[in-house]
């Protein structure tokens, strides 16, 4: 007898119960009993699923689909304790596209967002499973790189400023209308824990001075900042 977890309009699954052997009949009362369970592990399975649903939520960004800036702050800090536990790196990559606000200005808000989208998506295809990839707030993302040394950081950031450069975002075809491509660079600014700051704050601190100074050498690059300045004992 198949009972399915049903909650309308919506079926999360069945519970199967198996007879002993075929010639065994279920009674009218074993299959009233059998619905009763299947309403109330309806109910339970519909309220866990909503929380997961409201979990995501609030940790994602709803444009793109990445981890937001509450999800972020969480995991640097996760990461930032693994990294002082095993003495290993970490490194924070913060990515601001360049001159967005002309993107919004000429093409309207829709292009921008798409523009964002399609970043977010190259950007992913650039970075492993273990990293974290967030949006910091319009158009500025961040990338948490575990395990990942000054020079790993240079390369990958070396690599995302290709991938956003060498083809412009858009240009798709439809049959009413073709969106004019847009070129698209960004400018990155690099951190290393413990190298160039030893908490969240700081490190994030350290890769936003890098990024404002790659802005100000011409922006379409990456720059890593200046190791940090050792304290001193009071």
């Amino acid at each position: 007898m198949a009972i399915p977890l049903r909650r309308s309009p919506h079926v999360f699954g069945v519970i199967a119960l198996f007879a002993p052997n075929d010639a065994t009949d279920f009674s009218a009362a074993e299959e009233s009993a059998l619905l009763a369970l299947a309403a109330q592990a309806a109910i339970a399975v519909e309220n866990v699923m909503l929380h997961g649903e409201a979990q995501r939520a609030s940790t994602t960004d709803p444009l793109t689909g990445l981890w937001n800036f509450r999800y972020l702050t969480v995991s640097l800090n996760r990461e930032i304790e693994r990294a002082l536990r095993f003495d290993r790196s970490l490194a924070l990559l913060m990515l601001d596209l360049d001159h967005f606000k002309n993107v919004n200005d000429s093409y309207g808000h829709q292009r921008g967002d798409e523009v964002l989208r399609e970043f977010s998506e190259r950007v992913k295809v650039e970075i492993r499973e273990v990293d974290t990839l967030a949006r910091y707030g319009g158009e500025e993302f961040v990338l948490v790189l575990p395990e990942t040394t000054p020079e790993g950081a240079s390369r990958l950031a070396e690599r995302v400023c290709d991938a956003i450069r060498s083809q412009p975002f858009g240009g798709r075809v439809t049959d009413m209308s073709a969106d004019e491509p847009i070129s698209v660079t960004v400018s990155i600014g690099a951190a290393v824990f413990p190298d160039h700051a030893d908490t969240a704050s700081t490190l994030l601190r350290a890769a936003d001075r890098a990024l404002y100074t790659a802005k100000r050498a011409g922006r379409d690059r990456w720059v890593v900042a200046e190791p940090a300045t050792p304290r001193r004992d009071r």
